[in-house]
């Protein structure tokens, strides 16, 4: 339901947006709009859009925060109407470790629209933010403004009215009162444009690629501002630009194959295709029944399903039956974006051969962590509503007790214990908006092996490979270190789900390359999995200082999945044994998350981060190894926000993540319970 809800919301957005008005571009100055001003609408939501401008008469003898500059910006549709900016101006790519013209500067913004509530009307309001949080001389784009837009046909007007900062690199007048436009939708794929910014006038075309030239969502703009008369000195420019926007993710996989083609499905067990062939009739229903219970058939019927689910991939693979109840256990380790799939797909797999009261349960490292339960009338609904979980009865707050009272009749086939598992990203370090310039790097090859070793003991090795780095990582007091060739983390892990929503995992060995220690994490989970309280505690000592770290940690979580979202608090010692408070609200596209992070510590901090799983949409079978890539790829940035400077700052706010972390190992990403399931 949540997914109809948001996709009926969006597709009203977008059927507007289509018929009646013109098309969104991104302005030179960090949000949605015209040239140099903003309209009153937003990115759409779910997308991301990146590009640059770039600026003529670009004096390289003055400071980077003075006159003409090129920019870079990134602008993702977060919520509905809500646009999160951030951008980076500059003067040259390179830095020199200086505030002169080689340094660059970074700034947030935000918009809130009113299209959200007023999807059909041609008014439409906004309100603006930029350079969120910046004081003194770092602030160089900071204003806040209040716009509105009227759209009629091909045309839209606009006007705002804004609060300017003297400090602004566009200059002190720059949206400091009356501001507004216009724009004409000339053809479906080009814009003429013309606005007054407060400091002067200016004007140009924008140009679109057709909706069939690129995949669905996808959109390449060109744009060029042919004439200014701005009176800030050196920005009276023309400037072009290119701007690329794409969906964050694209609808939810489910998967399509209804029965497998493989020898088993076409079992010469009778009892199966009476109970296939006579489904809609209950006295057919009832033969099957009293076949399949037949002693003689249920040992061929338990096997031709381990061996459906086996050839799948599965793992850990169990089939029990009693008093007309089936039970199935499985450990999925192919489908690694989201275990939805591997559920959807197991289901798809019984219902092919039985279509009576059954349960199933999901293991992962060969601990139960999730039951699902189902009979006829639930697969029935299943099928008509294309996958839907919703029919079924999930329960992650007990399924380790139903597990072990469950009377399995045999150990599990296609055993995960002792196959070693490879999967391999990137490792990538860098720094954005520094003095040292626009962008620096280090790119590594990550080689991370787990192998089970016994019912929730994992081995987790990692091996980092260094392969390109910019220049200046190679420089000394750098925001971006060159990578060290060499194993960075060796652990063994011990993990156990307990009764009432419990887990707790113990793990020791050697991380962040030379600390040695012990570290705990522990979790309870409401019965829906709306709430989450985890605590992280940690004893490392860094191996050549004698340093010891000792970080601890507690976190409460709120889970939205109605949204795609969810909250998070946390507060106690990170570490390097700075403490504070954090606070994190996560949003959720498909398989993608994108998460806002504010830390206060001694400083204040904020964050943007994406974690994206990096692999296909099902791995390697593991028949007696595995490689794959991974299930979640981190890449973001923080900043300092409450000082007059943003200088870069290393060992603050340091989480201590592990890849085989309760989320990520056991719960699907903190995506397995009842609400994010159904």
């Amino acid at each position: 339901m949540k997914k109809i809800t948001i996709s009926g919301s969006v597709l009203s957005c977008f059927s507007f947006v289509v018929m009646s008005q013109p098309m969104n571009y991104v302005s030179q100055t960090g949000f949605t709009g015209l040239l140099r001003t903003p309209h009153a609408h937003t990115l759409e939501y779910g997308s991301l859009s990146i590009g640059g401008n770039w600026e003529d008469n670009v004096d390289f003898n003055q400071g980077y925060s003075k006159g003409a500059h090129h920019t870079l910006f990134m602008g993702i549709g977060l919520a509905p109407s809500f646009e999160l900016g951030l951008q980076n101006t500059h003067k040259s790519f390179n830095g020199n470790g200086t505030y002169g013209s080689g340094s660059s500067d970074l700034a947030f913004s935000f918009k809130l629209s009113s299209e959200h509530w007023l999807p059909d009307s041609p008014l439409q309001f906004a309100l603006g933010v930029q350079d969120v949080g910046f004081r003194g001389h770092a602030s160089f784009h900071k204003n806040e403004y209040l716009v509105a837009s009227y759209t009629w046909n091909d045309l839209r007007l606009t006007a705002g009215y804004g609060a300017g900062h003297y400090a602004n690199q566009m200059g002190e007048n720059y949206l400091d009162g009356m501001f507004g436009g216009v724009e004409y939708q000339v053809l479906p794929w080009s814009q003429v444009t013309a606005d007054y910014d407060g400091t002067g006038y200016n004007a140009g075309i924008r140009f679109n690629t057709p909706q069939s030239f690129l995949p669905d969502g996808w959109r390449l703009d060109a744009l060029m501002q042919l004439y200014s008369n701005s009176s800030t000195k050196e920005r009276g420019n023309q400037y072009f630009g290119f701007h690329l926007k794409v969906p964050l993710s694209g609808a939810v996989d489910r998967p399509t194959t209804v029965r497998s083609t493989s020898e088993s499905y076409h079992s010469e067990d009778k009892a199966l295709l009476a109970a296939e062939s006579n489904q809609e009739s209950e006295e057919g229903a009832e033969q099957a029944s009293k076949e399949l219970n037949a002693p003689e058939q249920t040992s061929d019927f338990k096997k031709s399903l381990i061996q459906s689910l086996i050839e799948h991939g599965f793992e850990n693979v169990q089939v029990s039956q009693k008093n007309q109840m089936l039970s199935v256990a499985v450990e999925n380790n192919v489908y690694n974006k989201n275990e939805e799939t591997a559920l959807v797909e197991t289901i798809n797999i019984v219902k092919g051969v039985y279509q009576g009261d059954f349960s199933l349960y999901l293991l992962n490292n060969q601990l139960p962590v999730l039951k699902v339960i189902g009979n006829k009338q639930s697969l029935e609904d299943f099928d008509k509503n294309n996958g839907s979980l919703d029919a079924f009865e999930i329960d992650s707050f007990d399924a380790v007790v139903s597990y072990y009272r469950d009377h399995w009749s045999s150990s599990a086939s296609n055993r995960s214990m002792l196959k070693p598992r490879i999967n391999l990203s990137p490792y990538f370090m860098s720094s954005l908006g520094t003095e040292y310039g626009v962008f620096d790097y280090s790119l590594g090859l990550s080689s991370n092996l787990t192998m089970d070793l016994w019912p929730g003991a994992v081995l987790d090795v990692r091996y980092v490979k260094g392969l390109s780095a910019s220049d200046d990582p190679k420089k000394h007091s750098t925001p971006v270190p060159e990578i060290e060739d060499g194993v960075d983390r060796a652990l063994i892990h011990q993990a156990f789900m307990l009764p009432w929503g419990f887990s707790t995992q113990f793990s020791y060995g050697r991380i962040y390359k030379d600390y040695l220690g012990l570290m705990n994490e522990s979790q309870w989970q409401s019965p829906n999995g709306r709430h989450k309280i985890r605590t992280l505690h940690g004893v490392f000592e860094k191996q050549a200082f004698e340093y010891q770290a000792a970080p601890s940690l507690l976190y409460y979580r709120f889970a939205m999945p109605e949204w795609d979202w969810a909250l998070e608090l946390h507060t106690g010692q990170y570490m390097y044994a700075d403490r504070g408070i954090g606070l994190k609200s996560m949003h959720w596209f498909g398989d993608t998350k994108v998460s806002l992070e504010f830390n206060r510590t001694v400083e204040n901090y904020a964050g943007l981060y994406f974690e994206i799983p990096l692999g296909f949409s099902k791995d390697m079978n593991p028949d007696y190894f595995q490689i794959t890539g991974i299930d979640s790829w981190k890449w973001g940035y923080y900043t300092r926000l409450s000082t007059s400077s943003n200088h870069i700052v290393s060992h603050v706010i340091v989480e201590p993540e592990l890849q085989h972390s309760l989320n990520r190992a056991y719960f699907n990403r903190d995506r397995l319970s009842p609400i994010h399931l159904k």
